[in-house]
Order: structure tokens, then sequence, then C-alpha cells
């Protein structure tokens, strides 16, 4: 086992001024302490003040050793407060039905006991700890503005096998000069901004892409294979940049996605088409990884990066599922590792195989009941990869 540093985000930099306000004499209220005749008057002022001096303090103190308590980890090495986080999470997955199931789903369709080998000598460095924030204000990187327009419009997933969608939606978000083409929610209307289910909403989607509310009354997504796969994401983003039903201005944009096979794909290729389309004000990157390979929680996952720092070689993954991992700075390394593993449906008949499934079998809960239902929608192993989109040059 290697021995981790924890590097904690210092705290005592911040003065603790206790202020003293003036007494003020209340009439008719009941007497407290302060009145008591049988101390003086200045001790008994000055004792209430050390208690709550001291109680400050003893909180403070308190506050500061749970949020640094760390146990650390074999697999990747990790900056950041953020190992109690991912306890906490173990400890939840076993208590809600929806995040068991999307892991149990998980184990299912990766392959039990399937792992990815991390260099560990290679760390993590989550957007809570102080280095990750010096590295995005102080980075001299001509990237850094991706991080900030993804901000613009950045919503979490709004369930557990949401990460697609939500990685799509907050794309289309990002890019300013496209708000007047995104579709009108009824909770936001008149303003123009792309959600997690509008995306599905049109004609391009839903016969190429997937059927989000089925006949059935269930959701597509929550449909086995469950989730999106890497071309159903990028499809989904066609739809949206390339349809010309829903295309109103002559800005033509082009759809890249890559599989990120190891046999045809570098580590050297990746980082170069990653960092190329990081430099742009109107491109976005996106990665469909295995969070394993990250030394993570869980199974395959999309999410957009947000810059790249040279001086690391690490790229910001802006995590979706901000409610379970903050974003991290990884290394092109690592990252490389998460993308070349294998989705083993990671191509099916999308969208009419759902349609054929029995009852038993749209929410498989065994891997016998996956077997079959994978042979129904015809799934076939594909590896994960990135997907670029980008303004043509005229």
């Amino acid at each position: 086992m290697m021995n981790h540093r924890h590097h904690p985000i210092l705290y005592d930099s911040i003065p603790f001024v206790v202020e003293e306000e003036e007494e003020e004499v209340v009439v008719g209220v009941e007497p407290d302490i302060r009145d008591s005749p049988s101390l003086p008057s200045t001790l008994r002022i000055s004792t209430v003040r050390f208690l709550l001096v001291g109680a400050s303090v003893v909180f403070l103190t308190v506050c500061f050793a749970l949020t640094n308590q760390v146990v650390p980890r074999e697999d990747v090495p990790i900056r950041g407060d953020f190992q109690h986080v991912t306890q906490y999470h173990q400890m939840m997955s076993s208590r809600y039905e929806v995040d068991a199931y999307v892991e149990g789903m998980s184990k299912m369709l990766d392959g039990e006991g399937l792992e990815v080998a991390v260099d560990a000598s290679t760390a993590l460095t989550y957007l809570n700890h102080s280095q990750a924030f010096n590295i995005i204000t102080s980075s001299s990187s001509n990237t850094s503005h991706q991080y900030f327009n993804l901000n613009l419009g950045f919503d979490a997933q709004i369930n557990q096998a949401y990460c697609g969608a939500a990685t799509a939606a907050n794309v289309l978000n990002s890019i300013e000069r496209r708000k007047q083409e995104l579709p009108v929610d009824a909770l936001y209307d008149p303003y123009h901004y792309a959600t997690q289910h509008d995306i599905f909403a049109s004609a391009c989607a839903i016969n190429h892409v997937l059927k989000l509310n089925r006949d059935d009354g269930r959701d597509g997504i929550w449909t086995a294979p469950v989730g999106l796969a890497l071309g159903q994401v990028a499809g989904l983003l066609q739809c949206q940049l390339l349809d010309s039903s829903m295309v109103t201005t002559d800005v033509k944009w082009s759809v890249q996605k890559i599989h990120v096979d190891p046999n045809e794909i570098s580590v050297m290729k990746m980082r170069s088409d990653f960092i190329n389309a990081l430099m742009k004000e109107d491109a976005r990157v996106m990665i469909n990884y295995y969070r394993k390979g990250l030394g993570q929680i869980g199974g395959g996952h999309f999410s957009p990066l947000g810059m790249y720092d040279e001086s690391t070689d690490s790229f910001l993954i802006m995590d979706v599922a901000k409610y379970k991992y903050p974003p991290v700075f990884a290394s092109a390394d690592v990252i490389y590792n998460a993308l070349s593993t294998i989705d083993h449906c990671g191509e099916w008949n999308w969208p009419e195989a759902q349609a054929d499934l029995p009852e038993s079998l749209k929410r498989p809960s065994n891997a016998e009941e996956w077997s079959q239902a994978k042979a129904i929608l015809g799934c076939t192993q594909s590896y994960r990869g990135y997907i670029i989109i980008s303004k043509k040059v005229t």
C-alpha cells in the first residue's frame, strides 16, 4: 500500500473575530446571570464571553477534524477532502433502491470483477481542494473559458440514469450563440433552455435516438438496457445541431463520435483531440468513461470536460452527478484507461427494439433476465469514448 499524503484546505488563515456589543438595559425582562448579585458585574460579563468564545473554538475544531478525517485508499491517490463522501455514498447505496439498482445493473452489464488498471503514481485532484482552485484561477491555459461557459447552464443529472441526457443538455446550454435554438420548457417559458426531458421531444430524437415517454408509461432511459450509449448521446446532439427542423441559423456544426479502441486510438491522439477542441470557443468535449477507471464508485458514466492543465497533464471532468462527486482533475493517462473500456451494450437496435421487450424484461432484476433482454435488444459490445462538437469553419 502506498502512503498517500493528504492536503487539507487551510482555514486558519481566516481570523476569528468576536465582536463586543454594548449592553442594553431592558425594562420588564426576567433577570439572567448577568444580574446575579453573587458575581461582580465585570466578572459575570467576562465569564459569559469566555464561555462563548470557548464553545466557538471547540465547535470549529470539531468541524475541521471531521472535514479532514480521511481513510487512505489503495487505487488512486486523491487530493481533496472527498474520501469520506465516497464512504457516505457506499452507505447510502444500500438504502436507496434506485441507486442500488443502478449499481447492480452496472455490474451485470460491465461484468463481475472487471477492473481497470490504474497508474497509482497519478493523482486525482478534486475541485474542493485548494490546488484545483489554484489551477483554475491562476492557470495560463487557454482552455479555462470552457469551465466558465459550462457553468452558465450546468445542471445535475435529475436521477441516477440520466448522465448522458444531462451532459448533452449542459453542453447545449453552454453555447451562447445557440440560445434561440434551444427548446422552451413550460417551466421556463418564454426563455430558451435545454432540459433533460425537452431534448428528447423532437421527432428526430424520438425516431432515431430514444422514445423517452413510452406508450407503456415507462421512461425509455429506465427501460433496458438502461441509460444511453455513446451513439445515442451523439444522436441527441445531432438532432439539436444538425436537424434542419431544429436549426434556425446559418451556423454549421459537426458532431464527432470516437470510440477509444486502444488498438486504434492512442493516448496522444486522445489528448490532442481534447486540447484542440477545448481551445476553441465554439467546441465542447464530452466523455463516456468507466468510473472504476478513476477509482470511483459506479459503472459507465458521461460528463463534459471543463479545461486542460498542461503543468499536470490533466483534464477537468465536470461530473454531472455533482451530488455524488465534485469536478475532478484527472491525468490524460487515467482518463484514457477509463475510456478504453468495454460497454457490453454499447450498440443496440435503438430505439425500436425496446418495444419488443416483454414486460418482465423491461427492468431486468438478475443476470439471466439481463442476458435475455440484451439478446432481444441486439446488444453488441463497443469501447467507450468521447464526443466532440464544434462549429464548422466556412
